[in-house]
């Protein structure tokens, strides 16, 4: 028999610092896998090319974390449509050649 303290889903201020120390473990931790794949990945990635777009996705990763859980299921589709918005943003400082 499983004690009632483990059945409990993880909180999302517990995966919020888990994104924190290493980006994509508090997905995982809530069972989100592809999603905390893709952070890992997409975070890691963006700070060895950028450091400022790196630390944008880190926060989104910490957002995420933070605002959506694992019994969600509509998850997916409001990460893409943050993904694009924050893409979108940085073509606009390419563009602009403000930044970069």
């Amino acid at each position: 028999m499983v004690p009632p303290d483990l059945e409990k889903p993880p909180t999302n201020l517990a995966c919020t610092i888990f994104n924190f120390m290493l980006p994509g473990v508090g997905q995982l931790f809530q069972g989100r896998v592809i999603i905390g794949l893709f952070w890992s990945f997409a975070v890691a990635t963006t700070y060895i090319i950028y450091l400022p777009v790196g630390l944008a996705f880190h926060s989104l990763c910490l957002l995420d974390g933070l605002i959506f859980g694992p019994s969600k299921p509509d998850n997916l589709m409001k990460l893409i449509g943050g993904i694009l918005v924050l893409v979108a943003f940085i073509y606009y400082l390419i563009l602009r050649n403000d930044y970069f």
